[in-house]
């Protein structure tokens, strides 16, 4: 199926626009795969277009972290009162800290790079075109009105040529101003991945750092743990040893 840009060029475009249009026709080709990707890796964010429905917030939270989580307060139940159940109570809590903060990740790189970049080749960008085909009606007007003054002189035939002409001019005027607006979108572009890597650069800046928090609680709970096993060993051999006395009174 061809596009709205493909049937417009079927047909010459304004001379003054053509160059700058086939550029930016370029951007939003190159930009559409690209897209894609961001695209799945926001799968979970929710668009602020819409409320969030049911679905979507259970799609929200089917991550890689909530499995583990469930994973983990299984397997806890089946060492209790040992030092595994602990180890994995903690790696359930930093799973959740970790989905939470990665659930954030993802919103905010959909609201401030994925989405602004998406209304623009859905929205901006084909309504730019129907004004470059707006542009080429408007010249193919005043060319037929200039032919038909130029054929058949009179006075109808000039106020009706002025009239489509100032019609024209500002159609044009308009479009140029619209053209220039958009030949500023690579550039920001450009800053919305530069947005959207940032935001996986802070996410994995605080998630070192929460991990390295909890293999720090877990190391001390292992201490810990030995050591009341230790205290609880050399406890039981002394009354292991108490006991031998006693027996070996007369």
């Amino acid at each position: 199926m061809k596009s709205i840009f493909d049937k417009l060029t079927n047909t010459k475009l304004p001379t003054e626009f053509a160059n700058e249009v086939e550029i930016i026709r370029q951007h939003r080709d190159n930009t559409m795969e690209m897209t894609k990707h961001m695209k799945k890796m926001v799968r979970h964010a929710v668009s602020l277009k819409h409320s969030p429905s049911s679905k979507a917030r259970k799609n929200q939270q089917a991550d890689e972290f909530n499995r583990l989580i469930k994973e983990c307060d299984k397997s806890k139940n089946m060492f209790l009162e040992q030092g595994y159940y602990y180890i994995l109570a903690k790696t359930s809590d930093l799973c959740s800290v970790l989905s939470k903060m990665h659930h954030e990740m993802e919103q905010q790189q959909h609201d401030q790079a994925y989405m602004p970049i998406k209304i623009w080749m859905d929205e901006e960008f084909p309504l730019m075109i129907k004004d470059m085909k707006r542009c080429q009606k408007a010249t193919k007007a005043l060319d037929s009105a200039t032919t038909a003054n130029v054929t058949a002189p009179s006075v109808e035939h000039s106020r009706k040529r002025e009239k489509i002409l100032e019609a024209h001019t500002l159609l044009f005027r308009q479009c140029k101003a619209e053209l220039e607006k958009h030949k500023r979108t690579p550039r920001h572009h450009t800053l919305c991945l530069q947005t959207f890597v940032q935001h996986e650069y802070n996410f994995a800046k605080r998630a070192l750092a929460e991990v390295e928090k909890a293999q720090a609680a877990m190391k001390n709970l292992c201490e810990k743990k030995e050591g009341e096993r230790k205290m609880q060993k050399e406890q039981m051999a002394k009354e292991a040893a108490a006991g031998t006395v006693a027996e070996a009174k007369p």
